[in-house]
């Protein structure tokens, strides 16, 4: 499987990264962050997959 990085930063995941991913088509994943309150909720509205990873 192929993966393509379409966007990378530091800091906790935000409304913008979500909104990103669900127009190009893809998830995010976050090493040792977490999301804004409430962004996970809006995420799965979306339909945009967020993985966790410590």
């Amino acid at each position: 499987m192929l993966y393509r990085i379409v966007h990378k930063a530091v800091g906790g995941i935000n409304e913008s990264d979500i909104s990103l991913a669900n127009t190009s088509g893809s998830f995010v994943i976050g090493f040792n962050v977490r999301a804004v309150r409430g962004l996970d909720e809006a995420a799965e509205k979306q339909g945009v997959l967020v993985k966790y990873f410590s």
